[in-house]
């Protein structure tokens, strides 16, 4: 894990088989590389809230 000069740990998260724009539901444009993925979305939404919780923990 990588940490920043202020001291807040970081890092990063893949979405393996996502397409971009995989967050918005109902997004279906494969041939643009567009569609929604449902796994990966709620990773990314679970991932955001945890760094928020921490830093406004911190608060």
């Amino acid at each position: 894990m990588l940490t920043l000069n202020l001291g807040t740990p970081c890092g990063s998260e893949f979405a393996a088989g996502a397409p971009r724009a995989f967050t918005f539901a109902g997004l279906d444009r494969p041939e643009a590389g567009l569609q929604y993925h449902p796994a990966a979305a709620r990773r990314s939404w679970a991932a955001m809230r945890t760094l928020v919780e921490e830093v406004f923990a911190r608060a």
